[in-house]
């Protein structure tokens, strides 16, 4: 007769991890408990035995318990005693518990994105766990499956790694998923800072759909099972049909899952490149008759008062050629905003300006998040006039048909694929297999080519047609979105952009600049990127259990939020010619969708729940009692005692989704700064421009000066000067045309007088002070501020032959040119005429022959000039002369020199007129002298300088104001060490 108790054998042994031994022995259970369930947690058993001898805790304990087998470790071991004997309970986990023993170091499938050939590519980088500890990476096109990851983080065993257990596992759920169920990728694993093994585990499982359980046997104490819950082999009977005959507590019934039959795959927001979009100026027209900032300046110089003297800038009282008066104009004109500009010009109307003129330089649209209003002028003009444009048309029309109002969309700084465009049309077209890495396209006609001419025109050397033509091309110009702004947005190009036929002239072979350009705005055309209405595809369940795209009418409904799942569409913007841009695996955003649609809605609307008691039967095999957890079964609970065996089975008919997660792309903003891009740079130049406006010191180079100097060959910028006319007339001047002025305008003020007079008025004797030469053709002379070339440099200047290569040459009374030999003398000329024709060519001014020079005799030395008397090699003159140093001799307090920053204390020298000083910068310290020495009466050579920013009080005028002098030293003298 077959005993009534099934037996529970018990095998304990040493510890299989940490410290403390324990003895081999066998021995029968009186009475136990134990649980198999799916998860990290570990699973639990409790027996109670009669015997005095203690087991070890951490010691192995295997559990048989009919077809059960229990692998785990003695967590406590208490002893029981009573009047009725004594015994001893026992407290095992299963082999789990390691689980939490082991932490994991490694990285998987980390984006790393890289540009190949101009092409971007999408790599990951990953790093395994025997690696982690020497920081080195893998990198890898196709990501790690689940399975891939497993396998390493288990296999990392210490001492190499970090996992102290030998563990196996099985990703086929028992050969219920043949293929295994951890194939799909897990993106962005990071466990680089250490994570829990059992942590690390979870975290696979729940970003694949799966679970995992241990299943100990005598063969495998360690296998690890990986499983989806729900799921039965094809054929097999469900565990409640029919219920075991020696069940009792049967339970069965139907629950709603609160899965859902519909669900809305929710993306990002679709992107669509429109190719030829006419673009249009975002600017008010007015500001474009302001080329440069030069030009605004001149503006500012014309009409404005400083406000601190209420002085206006071209009326300042003894400022010779306007050098303080436009330094402080253009301070002014670095920080005034547009909304005060627009006051100004409304306040202040120059002569033929309509009333409220200012009123055309409103714009109230946005630049970098606030009001364009409130921009420094500056600002306005060097980043938005010629460079900023906005799309013409009022919306796109997306892939359902739908009209979208550009003030709905974004534009974005990344191109959907390649275009191309044919320069002699400008006709665009979309590659759409070949992906690019750039923020669009945008075409100009004609600029660009123009600008590559620019680099390559020379004043001898100059086609107009040639260069005209140019304009009939379109080429690519480079640009930045600006996103930052209300309502629709729009595009800088790096550059201004323009067109301009006449802006050069040829006269005698010569390209000059024309004064009367006419300046228009090019055609624009572009290929951007929008962000409009997000994806979104509704997907259910037929009847046939298959899901289809679209919504039934009764369902629980559901959102599948997907990071990184949009249509890429080029096309046009009124949505013909549209085709969709496919994934880096070829797939569309719909394919994308519909996986996730089936992982989500391929679970039961309804599920079974229940269970039942089965309860051993004695005539049964010990060895076939019991049911094994599978992925049908939530949890199995044995029991054993005098009252018998019997065990809980618990189901689980409920599946979870299946593993499906999409690579997440997430991007950064920069939060905006208090000021406008630039506007901190534009107040560092105003606060420059007001410290040097008492000595003049040239601006920075700009759109004139550059222009000047391609035409001329030159490598160093020009030295630009402005003047007004005193009795001007409507008669335009010509390019080259030289300008002269008498050194005082009234009686005992030196040097006083601020204007040029006429070139066709008869020039009287003392008129002797050369300017310069204009520079543009068609100079109009009415204007308050002419530019013109000042002296000394190379510039293009009319002269009459006939001339040869070299001839001094010099004024010509009452005419706009120069003559071989004229008095006084200016330069030399670097081209010859061969005939008696006025014409235009090259020539050096101060170059000195005839009166360019003048000599004198030294009599005394100052700081920054030196007193001499006129000398003509046998008779000295009677009136002291005042000449500017030269920068190299003059006495400065400190200066900077290749990095390096010196002071200068003055004292007494050899003699009055050669001072030594003490220069010391640092550690260094040494004692300096001009030299060649200063000699009495040594002869000095000078010329006449429009400027040299050394001012003295006339003797006799005071107390008039200082004035500039006009003659400069012409030597080699220097300070230099002493030896």
């Amino acid at each position: 007769m077959p005993s009534p108790f099934l037996p529970v054998n018990v095998s304990v042994d040493a510890p299989p991890r940490g410290p403390g031994t324990q003895a081999a022995r066998t021995f029968s259970s009186q009475t136990a408990r134990a649980t198999f369930a799916w998860g990290s947690a570990p699973g639990e058993a409790t027996i109670s035995y009669i015997g005095d001898a203690p087991v070890t805790r951490g010691a192995m304990v295997l559990l048989t318990i009919g077809a059960h087998f229990f692998g785990g470790i003695c967590q406590s071991d208490t002893r029981k005693k009573s009047s009725g004997g004594a015994n001893r309970e026992l407290r095992f986990v299963d082999f789990r518990e390691f689980l939490q023993w082991d932490y994991t170091f490694c990285a998987f499938n980390k984006e790393y994105a890289r540009t190949v050939n101009g092409v971007r590519q999408k790599r990951y980088w990953s790093m395994l766990p025997l690696n982690h500890g020497n920081g080195i990476k893998t990198f890898h096109s196709v990501p790690y499956s689940a399975n891939q990851i497993v396998a390493l983080v288990l296999g990392a065993r210490a001492p190499a790694g970090t996992i102290g257990t030998s563990w196996t596992y099985d990703p086929t759920g028992g050969g219920l998923f043949p293929q295994g169920c951890l194939n799909s990728p897990v993106y962005d694993f990071d466990c680089l800072g250490g994570k829990r093994l059992d942590g690390a585990l979870s975290e696979i499982c729940e970003r694949t759909g799966t679970v995992f359980t241990l299943i100990s046997s005598p063969q495998n104490y360690y296998l690890l099972r990986f499983s989806r819950k729900g799921y039965a082999a094809v054929g097999s009977p469900l565990p409640w049909a029919p219920f075991p005959t020696n069940s009792d507590g049967r339970i069965y019934g139907e629950a709603l899952s609160g899965n859902a039959s519909d669900v809305r795959v929710l993306g990002e927001r679709n992107r669509y490149q429109c190719l030829e979009l006419t673009m249009v100026p975002d600017w008010p027209a007015a500001w474009q008759q302001f080329l440069d900032l030069t030009q605004f300046i001149d503006d500012i110089f014309a009409r404005g008062t400083n406000p601190l003297t209420n002085q206006r800038y071209n009326a300042y009282p003894g400022d010779v050629e306007f050098y303080r008066g436009y330094q402080d104009a253009a301070a002014r004109g670095k920080m005034i905003t547009v909304r005060e500009y627009v006051a100004l010009r409304n306040g202040s109307p120059l002569a033929g300006e309509p009333a409220n003129d200012g009123n055309r330089f409103i714009d109230h649209r946005k630049f970098s998040g606030r009001s364009r209003m409130d921009m420094p002028a500056a600002l306005y003009l060097q980043t938005l006039v010629l460079r900023a444009f906005r799309p013409a048309v009022a919306g796109i029309v997306n892939a359902t048909g739908a009209s979208l109002p550009l003030e709905s969309l974004d534009l974005v700084s990344e191109q959907v694929c390649r275009v191309d465009y044919v320069p002699e049309t400008g006709v665009m077209s979309a590659a759409v297999s070949e992906p690019a890495d750039s923020n669009g396209l945008a075409i100009v006609k004609g600029y660009n080519v123009s600008a590559d001419l620019w680099r390559q025109v020379r004043s001898d050397q100059f086609n107009p047609a040639l260069f005209t033509a140019a304009n009939a091309i379109w080429s690519a110009a480079p640009f930045q979105i600006d996103d930052s702004g209300e309502g629709v947005k729009f595009i800088i190009f790096d550059e201004p952009v323009f067109v301009c036929d006449n802006l050069l002239t040829a006269v005698d072979g010569q390209a000059v600049l024309n004064a009367n350009f006419t300046l228009t705005i090019p055609a624009v055309k572009a290929a951007l990127t929008f962000e409009a209405e997000r994806y979104s595809q509704w997907f259910s369940v037929n009847a046939a259990g298959v899901v289809v795209a679209g919504r039934s009418n009764t369902s629980r409904d559901m959102v599948e939020n997907a990071a990184g799942l949009r249509m890429e569409i080029s096309g046009n913007a009124d949505g013909t010619g549209q085709a969709e841009i496919a994934y880096a695996d070829g797939l569309y955003a719909y394919q994308k969708a519909y996986d996730l649609a089936v992982a989500a809605l391929l679970r039961q609307f309804t599920y079974a729940e229940g269970g039942y008691k089965l309860e051993w039967d004695p005539a049964q095999p010990v060895a076939g009692f019991g049911v094994a957890l599978s992925s049908l079964h939530d949890r199995i609970e044995i029991t054993h005692g005098p009252q018998g065996t019997w065990e809980r089975i618990d189901f689980t008919n409920e599946r979870q989704r299946d593993g499906f997660e999409p690579e997440r792309d997430l991007d950064r903003r920069s939060i905006q700064t208090s000021l406008f891009p630039g506007q901190q740079q534009l107040r560092e130049e105003a606060e420059a421009h007001r410290k040097i406006s008492a000595v003049f010191r040239g601006f920075t180079p700009r759109l004139l000066d550059l222009f000047s100097r391609m035409v001329t060959g030159q490598l160093l910028p020009g030295d630009f000067g402005y003047v007004s006319f005193a009795g001007p007339t409507a008669v335009p001047l010509k390019a080259g045309t030289p300008l002269w002025k008498i050194a005082t305008d009234t009686s005992g003020n030196y040097n006083t007088n601020t204007r040029a007079t006429n070139p066709f008025y008869p020039l009287e004797a003392e008129q002797k002070v050369f300017l310069g030469v204009t520079v543009r053709e068609g100079e109009d002379m009415r204007k308050p501020a002419l530019p013109f070339q000042r002296a000394p440099g190379q510039a293009l200047a009319r002269v009459q032959g006939p001339v040869e290569v070299n001839d001094d040459i010099g004024r010509e009374l009452g005419q706009d040119y120069l003559k071989k030999g004229g008095s006084p003398g200016v330069g030399k000329a670097l081209a010859a005429i061969t005939d008696t024709s006025v014409k235009l060519i090259p020539c050096q001014f101060g170059a000195g022959g005839g009166g360019g020079l003048e000599m004198f005799r030294l009599k005394s030395v100052q700081e920054d000039y030196i007193t001499c008397r006129t000398w003509d090699g046998t008779t000295e003159g009677t009136t002291d002369v005042f000449i500017a140093k030269n920068t190299e001799t003059r006495f400065p307090a400190s200066d900077v020199i290749a990095g390096e920053t010196w002071s200068y204390t003055y004292v007494a020298g050899a003699d009055a007129l050669n001072k030594y000083r003490d220069a010391v910068s640092g550690a260094i310290t040494e004692s300096q002298v001009v030299t060649p020495y200063w000699l009495a009466d040594g002869v000095i050579f000078a010329m006449a300088a429009a400027h040299t920013g050394v001012k003295k009080v006339p003797p006799g005028a005071a107390p008039n104001p200082e004035v500039e002098l006009t003659r400069l030293i012409v030597t080699s003298r220097c300070w230099a060490k002493r030896a």
